[in-house]
């Protein structure tokens, strides 16, 4: 992946091609200090942890209707968390084909490898446009295969597509195995500012890997996710408001179907062109589905409050600084005093164009 996206950005451009080819990139660089009690927050069994992250993305406007883009990521550090890889990692985020077709209704197609076209969240998650550190607790940019068709027509807008990954990943289950995934969302713009959308999902969410504990006679693309969401956008002068709440149903091998609920609020405000603050408040209830122990497979409800605010520094229009805190309680059950933890964060962003490196003064 690393070495196509420098191959990329070493190809010359064509003579008076400048305004169709972009070169741009996007640095991070985080220093984390948490506690021990989270799998979501804990980094570097709480000590202090450290990440670099670079992303690169290539650009070309092939005609004005046909666009193609190439994304890729390079990171490293110790503050992965319970999930992350440990070293240095590189992955291909993005690797896509659009074409725009005019018309009564204007429509744009997609193909390739793209952020999963469902979910608020997938337009915020870089650094640059997320306004804290923190992601909400359930949800995971993931980066699938597929095609998408969206369009708009009036206040109106819609989306269909076929994925090959479930739009969000079980902890404690195999990666899932490819599949196709229908995906559908629609909103309406109901004034300036103010959007309401919907989406819903639904496929295998199990790997070939777990066939073996399978009851018999059935296969991992016998059990479905299947998942709706609704999405929220709203903002006025220096506010804006993100919320999003998603109900997802497995259906559970040799149990019955389980369900779970998240949802999050996320305001935003512009204190000065330069100062800024926000704050997410979220709500988990999620069902994790684990492989079989003994009785066979089950299920967990994991339950819990999770709340990030945090500030941020516009150094200059490219490069951002913010610190942020955040506090999860999570209740086990019943029997169970709460689990409370904490993870303290900062971090400085810089984005950067790598043809102006290039260019002589005009």
């Amino acid at each position: 992946m690393a070495a196509a996206v420098v191959a990329c950005l070493m190809v010359p451009a064509a003579p008076g091609a400048e305004d169709k080819i972009l070169i741009e990139g996007l640095a991070d660089a985080e220093v984390w200090d948490t506690g021990t009690r989270s799998l979501n927050l804990t980094r570097n069994d709480g000590d202090t942890a450290t990440q670099r992250r670079l992303r690169l993305w290539t650009g070309a406007q092939f005609t004005p209707r046909f666009q193609a883009l190439l994304l890729g990521r390079v990171e490293g550090g110790d503050a992965n968390g319970y999930l992350g890889a440990e070293g240095t990692q590189t992955k291909l985020e993005q690797a896509w084909v659009r074409y725009s077709f005019a018309g009564p209704v204007p429509l744009v197609l997609q193909a390739g490898r793209m952020v999963a076209p469902i979910g608020g969240y997938t337009r915020r998650y870089l650094s640059s446009q997320n306004p804290l550190i923190g992601s909400p607790a359930n949800y995971d940019v993931s980066y699938p295969y597929g095609i998408e068709l969206a369009g708009s027509a009036g206040r109106a807008d819609f989306m269909a597509a076929v994925v090959d990954k479930p739009v969000s990943r079980q902890i404690y289950l195999p990666e899932p195995s490819s599949s196709p995934r229908p995906a559908l969302a629609a909103g309406v713009t109901l004034m300036t500012g103010f959007r309401l959308g919907a989406y819903a999902t639904w496929g295998p969410y199990l790997a070939r890997e777990v066939e073996g504990y399978l009851p018999p006679g059935t296969r991992w693309r016998d059990f479905r996710q299947r998942v709706l969401g609704f999405d929220l956008q709203f903002s006025r002068g220096h506010f804006e408001l993100n919320g999003e709440l998603t109900k997802t149903l497995f259906e559970v091998p040799g149990q019955n179907d389980d369900s779970g609920v998240v949802y999050y609020l996320e305001p935003r405000y512009a204190w000065s062109p330069r100062w800024f603050s926000a704050l997410r408040v979220e709500r988990n209830r999620q069902a994790s589905v684990w492989l079989p122990y003994m009785a066979g497979w089950y299920v967990t409800d994991d339950r819990s409050w999770d709340v990030e605010a945090g500030a941020g520094f516009r150094i200059d229009p490219h490069t951002v600084l913010k610190v942020s805190y955040r506090v999860e309680r999570e209740d086990s059950g019943p029997a169970s005093s709460p689990v409370v933890d904490h993870a303290l964060a900062v971090q400085l962003s810089c984005g950067f164009d790598v043809r102006s490196w290039f260019e002589r003064p005009r």
